[in-house]
Order: C-alpha cells, then sequence, then structure tokens
C-alpha cells in the first residue's frame, strides 16, 4: 500500500467529513493540476525548517529588543511544560487552519491520519484564500511569539520553542504554499486527502460558424 492510500484509508474524521480523495468537478472551471503530499519530504522539510527558524527567531528578536542572547533552562517541570505546549500547538495551527476557512466564506472539516492531524474544506477556494489558510498559522504564531519575546523577555525560550514546534508541523504548508505559487490566481484550489487541486477558468470551445449559401436572381 501506497502512502497516499495510507494516508486516505487511516483518516478518521472528528468534525465534518475526511477530504475528497479525487478532484471533483467544478462548474465553470477546468482541471489543470493535481498534486500529492510527498510525507517523506514534508517531514524533512519540517525537520529542516526548525533550526532555520531558530535562528531567524534569534535574530529577529535580537533586532526588536536588543536582547543579547535567546536561553532557557532544562528540567523535568520544563520537559513536561513542554509536552503540554505541543499538544497545545498541534491544536491551535489547526484551528487557525479552521478560523481562515471560515473567513473565507466555507465550513472547515478536521480530523487525524497515521501521525498528523488535518484540517479541510469540502468546496473549491478562490487561490488567494486558499493561501491565506495554508500560511494563517505560520503567520499568527510564530508572529504571536516575536512579539511575546520582544514583550516579555523572560518568556523568550518557550516563546522559541513553540515557534520552533509549530514550524515542525508547517512542512507541509509551506511545500503547498510555494506549490501554488505557480498556479493561475484567477483559478480555484480544492483540498484533498493527500494533496491539492487546481482548477483554472474553462475556455469556452469555439464553434465553427454555419455557412449559409446565398441565391442570386437572375
Amino acid at each position: 500500500m501506497s502512502i497516499a492510500e495510507v494516508i486516505v484509508t487511516e483518516l478518521r474524521p472528528w468534525i465534518g467529513r475526511p477530504p475528497a480523495t479525487d478532484p471533483p468537478p467544478v462548474e465553470g472551471y477546468r482541471l489543470i493540476r493535481s498534486e500529492k503530499l510527498d510525507l517523506m519530504r514534508v517531514s524533512l522539510l519540517g525537520l529542516l525548517l526548525a533550526p532555520v527558524w531558530m535562528v531567524i527567531f534569534g535574530f529577529l528578536v535580537t533586532v526588536l529588543s536588543g536582547q543579547d542572547e535567546v536561553s532557557g533552562t532544562i528540567s523535568i517541570v520544563n520537559a513536561i511544560v513542554g509536552l503540554a505546549f505541543v499538544v497545545i500547538v498541534v491544536v491551535l495551527h489547526e484551528l487557525i487552519h479552521g478560523a481562515a476557512v471560515l473567513a473565507s466564506g466555507k465550513l472547515p472539516s478536521f480530523g487525524a491520519g497515521p501521525g498528523f492531524f488535518y484540517t479541510t474544506c469540502h468546496e473549491p477556494l478562490s487561490w488567494r484564500s486558499y493561501v491565506a489558510v495554508v500560511l494563517a498559522p505560520f503567520v499568527v504564531i510564530n508572529g504571536a511569539a516575536v512579539a511575546i519575546a520582544v514583550i516579555w523577555p523572560g518568556a523568550t525560550g518557550w516563546a522559541l520553542f513553540v515557534s520552533t514546534i509549530n514550524m515542525m508541523g508547517a512542512g507541509g504548508d509551506i511545500w503547498m504554499f510555494v506549490r501554488l505559487l505557480s498556479a493561475p490566481r484567477t483559478g480555484l484550489v480544492m483540498d484533498l486527502a493527500s494533496g491539492f487541486a487546481i482548477y483554472d477558468v474553462a475556455v469556452p470551445v469555439e464553434q465553427p460558424q454555419a455557412t449559409t449559401a446565398s441565391s442570386i436572381d437572375s
């Protein structure tokens, strides 16, 4: 069984229905591309983004607040609190996706799969709305983490931890955003169980003009 088949067969919806497995027809639009999520690449992207984001976060906090360093302590209590933050960030990440779907005028559905949680929408979204849904957790959670670190320096270590966890889970979001950059802005995007489908406005097929014979009176 392929990874895509595992994703589709092991999805467990919590609220609503699981994502569509195949691109549905959309009136007035034509399907131009369908892409599947590669879990191995997405997981690798999430791991690679973690240290990158730590560097970026530290630079932003240093520039905005003037702090010389970002530090924290390791203890049993902090480990327990850290695990709690992981759960909170994962849930919050999906809730923000859902809020962005609601903001677009559609209804979200939530569920879980093998090793991940998901938010989906059963109606196609405009390109801008879908990109907003994809990037919303990244912008909101990481933006809030930077703001907290600047306003409350004592929480910088935890803010860095939260933002890093969020980035590790945002690999799929970043992958989809990059792939969507080449999609037509006038089109629609449909969320699928293992990726997404892109539609563009259907071009009417020109019908050949009928020829009529003219008569000449003699």
